[in-house]
């Protein structure tokens, strides 16, 4: 159905893939596997964006993500609201072991949701900054048990349009990415 790359020398090279799916739907009625076993194949690097779809018969997994740089900056939303009646449906994330993050809605207009994932306990911190490097909203700030965590920021209305940033840590592990803000 499809299958997205970024870079193939550097998962993390600028101007990374960040397709937008929007009300889709893949039907696959090869029963014999063909050459592709995942509805949705996501690797190197890739970034995602899904929204009102549904994969059915494929023979692996609806959504099958590869590699920890892809997503790392966020597969929106986290975990996909998708219906997915493949045999594996959607693959576990995190599986590499990688620890990712990511915002929903994004653009933001008042209010965004950060999910991400802690491949392991840990020290954390969720922070978000302005385009000068200023720390606007501290969200996480402690330990936090392995698995996936949700928060909400919910924008101050003096706050104005355009980029911000968020960095997630825990432990060594570092992970960033941009908002959108939009009035």
């Amino acid at each position: 159905g499809v299958e997205a790359d970024n870079n193939e020398s550097d998962f993390n090279a600028p101007c990374r893939s960040n397709p937008v799916f929007s009300n889709i739907t893949l039907v696959n009625t090869d029963n014999t596997g063909g050459s592709s076993t995942s509805g949705i194949h996501l690797r190197r690097g890739t970034d995602a964006q899904f929204y009102n779809s549904i994969v059915i018969g494929w023979p692996g997994y609806g959504l099958r993500v590869v590699d920890n740089a892809t997503v790392a900056r966020g597969l929106y939303p986290e975990p996909p609201l998708m219906l997915c009646n493949s045999p594996a449906g959607v693959e576990p994330m995190g599986t590499a072991g990688g620890m990712f993050v990511g915002a929903f809605p994004n653009p933001v207009v008042d209010q965004t949701q950060f999910s991400f994932q802690l491949p392991t306990a840990g020290r954390t911190r969720l922070c978000v900054y302005d385009p000068a490097g200023r720390a606007v909203a501290d969200l996480v700030e402690g330990e936090l048990a392995a698995g996936t965590h949700t928060v909400v920021w919910n924008l101050p209305a003096e706050r104005p349009a355009g980029t911000y940033f968020y960095r997630l840590q825990s432990g060594a592990d570092v992970r960033t990415g941009r908002i959108i803000a939009v009035r």
